[in-house]
């Protein structure tokens, strides 16, 4: 996946497994180096999980329709990320290969919360 130049204020979005969590460049060290801070999300009140019996201790049938307000938090926790040979941003001090190198994805910065998982 081609990942846009990064820019001062753009949003970034942090891969898990299934989660997705929100951070923002707040600047560019040089071409393969970035620093990130992340952002807070909170739920937006006019959508709620609707969970039903099933799973471990239920199954949230709406989840994929879930809504975040995602806001800039000066007091976020700041890291830094380079940009790897195989074309991701990996965190510094994360490896570029196994479970670590899921990465990050410049352009949007996202949360989610997988109730399911």
């Amino acid at each position: 996946m081609q990942q846009p130049e990064p820019k001062v204020g753009m949003g970034v979005t942090e891969l898990g497994w299934s989660d997705r969590r929100p951070w923002e460049i707040i600047a560019i060290k040089s071409e393969r180096k970035i620093v990130l801070r992340s952002m807070s999300a909170e739920k937006d009140p006019e959508w709620e999980p609707e969970v039903i019996a099933g799973g471990f201790s239920g199954h949230c049938v709406n989840n994929h329709s879930q809504r975040w307000i995602i806001k800039s938090n000066p007091e976020g926790k700041v890291r830094e990320a380079t940009l790897r040979k195989n074309g991701k941003w990996i965190w510094v001090g994360d490896s570029a290969t196994g479970s670590c190198a899921m990465g990050l994805r410049l352009g949007e910065a996202r949360y989610f919360y997988d109730y399911n998982f």
